[in-house]
């Protein structure tokens, strides 16, 4: 589990200039994959998207949950 762990530090810089509403539902994300709580992070995840589509941090640690959760085809696209 070593690379979501790396994905926290890549969040934290890109959350430093984030929009209130996004450093909060992206710190709860972090938490719950923190936690092994990998479908209400990729849920958390899912909808930063909505919000940034673009955020490359953001689609990495869903991959990462949704490897975890065993959804292999979604997790490589």
């Amino acid at each position: 589990m070593p690379r979501a762990f790396a994905l926290f530090a890549v969040a934290l810089a890109v959350l430093a200039q984030a929009p209130e509403r996004v450093r909060n539902l992206a710190a709860a994300a972090d938490q719950k994959m923190r936690e092994e709580h990998f479908a209400d992070a990729a849920r958390d995840y899912e909808a930063l998207l909505r919000l940034r589509p673009d955020d490359s941090e953001v689609r990495f640690a869903l991959g990462v949950c949704y490897t975890q959760l065993d959804r292999l085809a979604e997790a490589a696209t």
